[in-house]
């Protein structure tokens, strides 16, 4: 009797088990629905920036959207509807790169979407130059200025006086700088860098001269 008893305890804690493991894989095997609904698979991007739209259902709540570019989360978005205006002049490379998103639900269950586009080179972007302006005549010290980029973290400043090389990374979009020992004519550039470390293309190059 007891050796039955103890046969029929182990088969229901077995049927337990089973239920528990059949109620997790079914749990598992709902995630979101994504759908990236623009831009379009294989689509060639030659503007610089691209809105991302998805379409995202789902049983639970949608806690949050990941857009991701090339493995790199760029931006997240908890509230419908789900997009992201991508900067993509900061990939303007003529090479293609993957987009994904990927939504999660209440349960921390994920379901994804992605595509390839190309981004062309005349998607491509730069700061634009404002002071000194071009071919300007100037004393020290000089303000250098330029208009900002979107999503720039750090801005690389070149200037180049014959085989001099001054580079300078500010944050903010304005420098002054000193050459109390130097005359002469100069040439200056900028380009953005954002967050993932990704340039622009460089601003054209200006040139100065620099008086006593």
């Amino acid at each position: 009797m007891k050796k039955k008893f103890a046969i029929v305890i182990v088969i229901v804690l077995i049927a337990l088990a089973f239920s528990f493991c059949s109620s997790s894989t079914e749990h598992s095997s709902n995630p979101p629905h994504v759908t990236i609904s623009s831009p379009n698979n294989g689509q060639t991007i030659s503007n610089p920036t691209t809105l991302i739209q998805a379409e995202v259902t789902a049983k639970e709540t949608i806690l949050y959207v990941q857009f991701i570019v090339d493995n790199e989360v760029v931006n997240a978005d908890s509230t419908s509807p789900y997009e992201y205006e991508w900067n993509n002049f900061y990939w303007a490379d003529d090479q293609l790169h993957e987009i994904k998103v990927t939504a999660y639900n209440s349960e921390g269950v994920p379901g994804s979407d992605s595509i390839s586009v190309k981004v062309s080179e005349d998607a491509s972007s730069n700061p634009t130059l404002l002071e000194p302006a071009d071919s300007a005549n100037v004393t020290n010290p000089i303000l250098f200025k330029w208009r900002s980029l979107p999503e720039a973290i750090l801005y690389e400043v070149i200037i180049k006086k014959d085989t001099l090389t001054f580079l300078h990374t500010p944050t903010d979009t304005t420098i002054t700088k000193d050459f109390p020992t130097l005359t002469g004519e100069f040439t200056w550039k900028v380009r953005a860098q954002n967050f993932w470390s990704f340039y622009s293309n460089y601003s054209q190059e200006f040139h100065f001269t620099l008086t006593d």
